[in-house]
């Protein structure tokens, strides 16, 4: 059994190797090793490359930052913030994108999120 250090290098290791689009999803691969990531950064990371890992950001990103006129405008509802933040930070030590629960509560959040500002994507 390997500590949650020694996996995060390992598979910051393998993705040096394939660093622009990663491994891709291949379950398999933790199957067989018997690992799990337990930080969905170095997840994304390893299974999706540099690319995934900017749109994995991006995603938390998007509903908070509008681009308009050549200019950032912020558009923060106080339950998003929260719930992405707390997203973010759980993200660090757990893969709570990757449980269908917590999925679907983003989700829910999202629409919050844009239902209170009454505007299209």
């Amino acid at each position: 059994m390997r500590g949650r250090l020694d996996v995060w290098k390992f598979l910051i290791d393998m993705w040096k190797e394939k660093p622009i689009f990663g491994y891709g999803p291949y379950k398999n691969f933790f199957y067989s090793y018997t690992i799990y990531s337990e930080n969905e950064y170095i997840l994304y990371l390893w299974r999706y490359g540099i690319i995934g890992i900017i749109l994995y950001i991006f995603w938390y990103l998007f509903p908070i930052i509008k681009y308009e006129n050549k200019k950032f405008k912020i558009f923060i509802t106080p339950f998003y913030l929260l719930f992405g933040l707390s997203m973010m930070i759980a993200a660090i030590t757990n893969n709570p994108i990757s449980h269908p629960m917590i999925s679907t509560l983003l989700a829910i959040a999202m629409g919050h999120h844009f239902a209170l500002r009454k505007a299209p994507f």
